[in-house]
């Protein structure tokens, strides 16, 4: 069906599993892959990698605009490239409703990689990814990232980003979720990044809430709970010029060493 579609047709999924035994190629074209919902709204149509590939893959020249919404993409594995159960490579896809579980790599994002593209996110579940090198959830580097209504949860890294690893001037995440995600630092999001991050709630994560390094994001309206790390329970800022923290509050977290609430080094 992709590759007899043309710019501008949706490919409308039953509510079945597919397991197609090789990764999905969206061929970088401005087309909507849509699955079914259940009565709840629910995404019901399953793209199932049977722990043995990637389940999708989308390389674009730049101009595509793909369209992936109400998908349940899970159990790929993917070698040192990254992007279990998505990996992105240019363009803007706009990614919504979608859940994705029970994906790893041996590289960066067990759920999702994106890199050199501005993807848009939206009302999507990163649940039980991983492990993986870098963000067990989803990597975004190089491009603007918009990241709104989204659930990290149960994710794991190696080293860092649990839920979220963040490399891209500009990028936006508003009224996220990030819950008891596991890494060495920044285990429920990691950012590289004069990122606005907004309305967020950093809780129950083993491995510091939320890490800023060595940028200028804002951080406005966030809820650090029940955080776990070696220093800095909630937050961590090492290098982070001119960072911007705004009405955020910090609750019950805890360090083994410094700064159960917040540790800034410069």
């Amino acid at each position: 069906a992709i590759n007899a579609a043309a710019d501008g047709d949706v490919i409308q999924l039953e509510a079945e599993t597919y397991l197609e035994g090789a990764a999905i190629e969206l061929d970088g074209k401005s087309i909507t892959l849509q699955g079914a919902t259940d009565t709840d709204g629910a995404p019901a149509s399953i793209l199932d990698g049977g722990d043995t590939h990637r389940v999708l893959r989308y390389i674009s020249d730049g101009a595509g605009t793909t369209s992936l919404a109400n998908l349940v993409v899970r159990n790929g594995a993917s070698d040192s490239s990254g992007g279990g159960g998505l990996y992105i490579s240019a363009g803007s896809p706009v990614i919504s409703n979608c859940l994705f579980t029970g994906n790893q790599s041996s590289g960066d994002g067990g759920g999702a990689r994106s890199s050199n593209a501005s993807p848009t996110f939206t009302d999507c579940i990163f649940e039980a990814n991983g492990p993986a090198r870098e963000a067990g959830g989803l990597y975004h580097s190089d491009g603007i990232a918009t990241i709104t209504r989204c659930a990290f949860t149960n994710n794991n890294s190696e080293f860092s980003g649990g839920g979220l690893y963040l490399i891209g001037t500009g990028s936006v995440v508003e009224d996220c979720t990030f819950t008891d995600n596991t890494a060495e630092s920044g285990a429920g999001m990691i950012l590289f990044s004069d990122a606005t991050v907004s309305g967020c709630t950093f809780s129950n994560n083993f491995g510091g809430g939320l890490y800023v390094g060595y940028a200028g994001p804002t951080v406005r309206a966030c809820l650090f709970v029940g955080n776990t790390n070696g220093d800095g329970g909630g937050l961590v800022a090492v290098g982070a010029s001119p960072a911007v923290f705004e009405d955020c509050t910090f609750q019950d977290n805890f360090a083994f060493f410094n700064g159960g609430g917040v540790y800034n080094s410069l």
